[in-house]
């Protein structure tokens, strides 16, 4: 499968009924988007976007 044009979005909602009213309002009616998949996540295990580099 081809996915030159890819994103992550980070979404925080209340409950599932919240992220599906997300998903209906911002991708399902959007005509710019083909398809999405969605992972959930119930247990925070790494917070922030910060990616440790090693120096070179």
């Amino acid at each position: 499968m081809h996915t030159p044009d890819m994103f992550v979005l980070i979404v925080l909602a209340a409950d599932m009924q919240a992220v599906d009213a997300f998903a209906r309002r911002n991708l399902v009616d959007d005509p710019n988007v083909r398809g999405f998949t969605t992972q959930v996540v119930f247990e925070r295990v790494k917070t922030g976007t910060l990616v440790p580099l090693r120096d070179s």
